[in-house]
């Protein structure tokens, strides 16, 4: 059975291609965020006595105002509005080179928080664009 790691290195020429316009943004899908967010939750998993494994950090930031958060989003996803993203990403997005997937309702807000976070140092954004891209669980 593959390893949360060797899922993510499986597909580490597609999730990690930077977009022409900036290298440190790319547009995904839902199919490809799925893979990323997948990998996230069996890195808490231990099965044996053997030292723990390092595993990819990710992120899913919602930028929509936090009355659209309330009514629907991604499960797991941090609420961090446009209008505030660069005074609230440092507390709540420390680690800047994790992957941090970024979405909203028509794609204009995620395109321009990643540009924001791109130039405060994040190095591997991935915009969902707008939230209809996600297919999978959402809250609440």
């Amino acid at each position: 059975m593959p390893s949360c790691r060797s899922t993510i290195a499986q597909t580490a020429g597609t999730l990690d291609a930077p977009s022409a316009l900036n290298p440190h943004i790319r547009p995904i899908t839902g199919a490809e965020a799925a893979i990323i967010l997948a990998a996230t939750p069996c890195c808490d998993i231990k099965t044996d006595d053997r030292a723990p494994v390092e595993y990819e950090t990710s992120y899913v930031v919602d930028v929509r105002a936090p009355e659209k958060y309330a009514e629907k989003h991604i499960a797991g996803a941090l609420s961090i509005p446009l209008d505030t993203i660069e005074a609230a990403a440092p507390a709540a997005l420390p680690d800047k080179t994790a992957i941090v997937i970024v979405y909203c309702t028509t794609g204009k807000k995620s395109a321009a928080a990643a540009e924001k976070l791109a130039a405060m140092g994040y190095t591997r954004l991935r915009d969902l664009g707008p939230m209809t891209n996600w297919t999978g669980p959402t809250a609440p």
